[in-house]
């Protein structure tokens, strides 16, 4: 790590701070992810390896998992540095728009193709044969932690909103899921590089917690980062039929998110 050398932030988020690196041997340019949470880049780099798996477009490699040290006290991923600007810069009315729109879905539907003999498992290893009661588990879970951690950060207003949802979860989320699918879980433009000339894809990141599970609780990324502008969600439904209840699943999951 001493010879990594931090040249430029170039983003952070909730979880870590993002920096380009420079080395003095190839491939001469990295990716440096410092989190703030313990335990996190251990998470995130077995997600990005299981999704490099199956993925149709480029999922940076990882080079070193760092655990903090007395002598580095950060945990940290030295990760390859892929070409590309965020997809959320790119304009609206690009040329090659189409294509975009037609490489960043695809991928998506093909990751969901993929399925788990075990079931549906959200962000741990304990796998459920059933979707509703794996996801009632993992709703109840975030919901005590936002109460015990966050109710002083949230507006009653959609506090009471989630409580309603989630008293109707039931009903929301009825519609049997046959099986499970491997989901990104935060699959936006932000989250997605390409090349501003051509539009072409050249990296998926930043995976927020791969599960297995069903294939719609990820399409509210979709929409996120202003993604209606190119009617993702919609080249999604025109290539996949979605659930009666999609739409009132989907809205509750924007709640949520």
């Amino acid at each position: 790590m001493r010879h990594h050398k931090p040249t430029k932030k170039i983003g952070e988020g909730f979880y870590g701070v993002v920096f380009k690196a420079t080395i003095p041997k190839e491939p001469y340019r990295v990716i440096l992810k410092c989190y703030k949470t313990p335990g996190r880049h251990i998470s995130e780099g077995d997600q990005l390896d299981l999704l490099r798996e199956y993925s149709l477009i480029k999922i940076p490699s990882v080079y070193v998992v760092h655990d903090q040290t007395e002598g580095i006290p950060v945990d940290a991923l030295i990760m390859e540095y892929i070409d590309g600007t965020n997809a959320a810069n790119l304009p609206t009315d690009h040329p090659h728009r189409n294509h975009f729109v037609k490489q960043m879905v695809d991928n998506l539907l093909h990751i969901h193709s993929i399925t788990h003999h075990k079931g549906f498992s959200i962000g741990t290893h304990v796998f459920y044969p059933d979707w509703q009661k794996c996801f009632s588990h993992h709703i109840n879970q975030l919901y005590q932690i936002l109460l015990t951690n966050h109710q002083d950060l949230v507006v009653p207003y959609v506090l009471n909103i989630a409580e309603l949802s989630i008293e109707k979860m039931g009903d929301i989320f009825r519609d049997p899921v046959k099986k499970s699918s491997l989901i990104h879980s935060d699959y936006n433009l932000w989250n997605i590089l390409v090349n501003e000339k051509t539009a072409n894809i050249t990296a998926v990141i930043d995976p927020l917690d791969v599960s297995w599970a069903d294939r719609e609780l990820d399409l509210f990324h979709l929409q996120n980062a202003d993604g209606d502008r190119f009617g993702l969600l919609d080249y999604y439904k025109h290539h996949h039929r979605l659930s009666d209840l999609f739409e009132v699943k989907n809205a509750f999951l924007l709640v949520l998110g």
